[in-house]
C-alpha cells in the first residue's frame, strides 16, 4: 500500500470516477440520482429506479458492481483500480443507461 501509494491513488481515482458519474447524471438524470461519495475515495453510490436491471446488465458487460438497500448502486473497487478501468466502467454504464 505504501510502496505503490495506493491511498493517494484511491483518492485520485475516486475524484475521477465521481466526476465521470456526475457527467452521466447530467445526461441521464432519471437513471443516476442522488450521487454521493464525493471526497470519499472510490466509495461512491447513487440511486437508480431500475437498480436490479442495471446490476444485471452491468454483469453482462463485465462490470461487477453491487447494490445496497432497495435502490442504491455502490462502487467498491480494489485499491489498484486505475484510470483505464474507470474509463471502461464509465463507458459501460453509459451504454446501460442508454438502453
Amino acid at each position: 500500500i505504501e510502496r505503490l501509494d495506493l491511498v493517494a491513488n484511491t483518492a485520485h481515482m475516486g475524484e475521477y470516477l465521481y466526476n465521470g458519474l456526475a457527467q452521466l447524471a447530467q445526461r441521464y438524470p432519471h437513471e443516476l440520482m442522488n450521487l454521493r461519495g464525493k471526497g470519499q475515495g472510490t466509495f461512491i453510490a447513487w440511486d437508480s429506479p431500475r437498480r436490479d436491471e442495471v446490476l444485471r446488465k452491468a454483469k453482462s458487460v463485465g462490470i461487477n458492481i453491487g447494490g445496497s438497500g432497495e435502490k442504491a448502486v455502490r462502487l467498491r473497487p480494489m485499491l489498484i483500480f486505475q484510470k483505464s478501468h474507470a474509463d471502461i466502467f464509465l463507458e459501460g454504464m453509459e451504454k446501460i443507461f442508454k438502453s
